[in-house]
């Protein structure tokens, strides 16, 4: 039996992806000065939630990237330095509805993966992975490296139930 499930059967539901990644400054800029200081996960939550509600009007079920439910609290990165515990705060705001997706492209090990995947059970029984084709280096893909990478991944993902898996290229 395959583990995962075929392209066609995953997109059964309609999805819409959000995006919501790289939010470095969230809560910094204009907000900041117009509403003072709020915690990131509170600005998160309340924006996801008005977004979910949009994407639930339409029938559609919202999938994000992940990354912003690890930065704020880990010093700004998204990768972990082993198995971690996501404080409470930012596993509440993620919404129940919304799919997180955890995307990597950058590691051959499996046991990054592992921890990452074991991280991410914390926010959510529904992850995705998102793996990448290096195509972003230049006018040739890396395909080497995108194996190297790629089938770690792709072994922890198996390892750890995730259904859905994409391929990104950049």
């Amino acid at each position: 039996m395959n583990t995962f499930k075929t392209l066609g059967a995953c997109f059964n539901t309609k999805k819409i992806h959000i995006g919501m990644d790289e939010a470095h400054n969230l809560g910094r800029g204009k907000h900041l000065d117009v509403h003072g200081y709020e915690k990131v996960s509170d600005i998160m939550r309340r924006h996801l939630d008005r977004v979910h509600q949009i994407a639930k009007k339409y029938g559609y079920t919202p999938i994000i990237w992940s990354d912003m439910f690890f930065r704020p609290w880990n010093g700004g990165d998204y990768y972990t330095k082993g198995k971690a515990t996501i404080p409470d705060e930012y596993v509440r705001a993620l919404p129940e509805g919304v799919i997180p997706v955890y995307w990597d492209y950058y590691f051959s090990n499996e046991e990054h993966y592992d921890d990452m995947l074991s991280n991410h059970e914390q926010l959510s029984d529904k992850t995705w992975f998102a793996g990448g084709a290096w195509t972003w280096g230049g006018f040739m893909p890396l395909n080497q490296h995108t194996l190297e990478n790629s089938i770690p991944a792709i072994k922890q993902a198996k390892a750890h139930g995730i259904e859905n898996v994409i391929i990104t290229m950049w």
